[in-house]
């Protein structure tokens, strides 16, 4: 990753948004220009554009990413100018009741009073139902960008490229983590109909995004390692072979040469920091890639 990229990734998760977008002024409008810009930009509608300019892009990557927030902002944005229940008088059937109200309101002033206590009430009780939906709603959509979208999401962490470790089959080098991850996780070998494994009390997963080249005529089983263990500082370990994320259990095979991206999880106790990854080729040969961060 080009040196501006990290500063202007750094400065994003530190909050700085008008420092990213400075150090990106004069640079090529690639793809993670782009995605930096969509984060860091306050205008929706410039925002929507970047996005929109991403997903066009068809980029393996960040498109997709794209083309979700794009349609979460859409649903939310139809959820919105949808009336809620207790506005029932804004909903077309109920428009043709007050006109027909209108042409028979002599007979109906009788009744008056009743029907207005009776709205009244009925206002009430929709509106505390209301505003205990809307808590709901607020609470799901911060749910749901809580998920791990890279930049999107608090716990996702775009980093420099850490590595790589080179042995033989192939190159392993970390670029980016997710500290909590809210993705689904499975136990290895699950299946669609799988639940989703939650960690255990005081435990939290932590997710690694690997990127691996191929050194060899084909690679079957990115990232040809049989383990790899996450030790942690202070002493612990946690291996990588026990959970997958769901969405991504395998990386896919490749020829040498090319590269391809993976997750790992491990699953540590919350207090918990990694201190180095430990890949395993077999039991004579191992390979160390320190944590920093």
């Amino acid at each position: 990753m080009e040196e501006y990229l990290v500063k202007a990734n750094r400065a994003l998760l530190e909050g700085d948004r008008d420092g990213a977008l400075k150090i990106l002024e004069g640079y090529p409008q690639s793809i993670d220009v782009l995605w930096i810009r969509a984060h860091c930009v306050i205008s929706e509608r410039e925002k929507k554009s970047l996005l929109e300019d991403i997903f066009n892009s068809e980029h393996p990557i960040y498109a997709p990413l794209a083309g979700e927030i794009l349609k979460r902002e859409q649903d939310y944005f139809i959820k919105l100018k949808t009336p809620p229940e207790y506005q029932f008088w804004k909903k077309d059937t109920w428009q043709q009741k007050i006109q027909q109200f209108r042409r028979q309101r002599g007979w109906v002033f009788s009744i008056g009073g009743m029907f207005v206590m009776t709205i009244l009430l009925i206002f009430a009780l929709s509106l505390s139902k209301q505003q205990a939906d809307l808590v709901v709603l607020q609470a799901t959509q911060t749910a749901q960008d809580f998920l791990a979208h890279p930049v999107q999401s608090p716990t996702v962490t775009s980093i420099a490229e850490l590595g790589p470790v080179l042995y033989p089959g192939g190159q392993f080098s970390i670029i980016r983590f997710e500290r909590n991850t809210r993705r689904n996780v499975n136990y290895s070998g699950y299946s669609a109909q799988s639940d989703q494994v939650v960690p255990a009390t005081g435990a939290i997963f932590w997710a690694f995004q690997y990127k691996f080249v191929c050194r060899k005529s084909v690679c079957n089983k990115p990232p040809e390692v049989e383990n790899v263990l996450l030790k942690l500082v202070g002493g612990g370990e946690s291996d990588s072979t026990r959970y997958v994320l769901a969405d991504y259990p395998v990386a896919e095979r490749i020829a040498d040469g090319l590269s391809t991206t993976g997750w790992l999880v491990f699953e540590v106790p919350e207090a918990a920091e990694p201190d180095r990854f430990i890949l395993i080729l077999n039991s004579d040969q191992q390979f160390e890639l320190l944590w920093v961060y």
